[in-house]
């Protein structure tokens, strides 16, 4: 039987997670988490990146490594500069992107990180999940 393969597509917070695993865990961990010899773990994350850079900039990684399942970390970079409905309606389409033309089985959102002493900005992260709980509704 095949692995599962999962990927971790980020922006840089992927990089700072990477690196705390790494320093605490064996390098090996970062393939698997420990758990099966039948999960594979790819890890991709550019800093800066916003959505619409991701999907011009990395579903090339998302062809080549054919994941079962992806799981994205997000939006915080769109959120500077676009509302929390702009964000979500790119979150939609990103998942749609994947599932109908990556052969994704599997897509977890992670919740988008609040910024420290930016209360406008996480006004903005407290909004998205409830757009993102209706417009994620029919996906599968």
């Amino acid at each position: 039987m095949a692995p599962t393969c999962v990927l971790i597509l980020c922006h840089s917070f992927l990089h700072c997670l990477k690196k705390f695993l790494a320093t605490n865990h064996s390098v090996d961990f970062l393939s698997d988490f420990n758990l099966s010899n039948d999960l594979w773990i790819r890890w991709h994350g550019t800093g800066g990146r916003t959505i619409s850079q991701t999907i011009q900039s990395d579903l090339g990684v998302v062809a080549s490594f054919a994941p079962d399942v992806v799981i994205l970390q997000v939006a915080t970079n769109d959120l500077t500069f676009l509302s929390a409905f702009e964000v979500g309606s790119a979150l939609e389409d990103l998942t749609r992107l994947l599932f109908e033309s990556s052969g994704v089985k599997h897509i977890c959102v992670c919740q988008t990180l609040y910024r420290k002493g930016v209360s406008s900005f996480n006004k903005l992260v407290n909004i998205l999940p409830q757009y993102l709980k209706i417009v994620f509704e029919p996906i599968p």
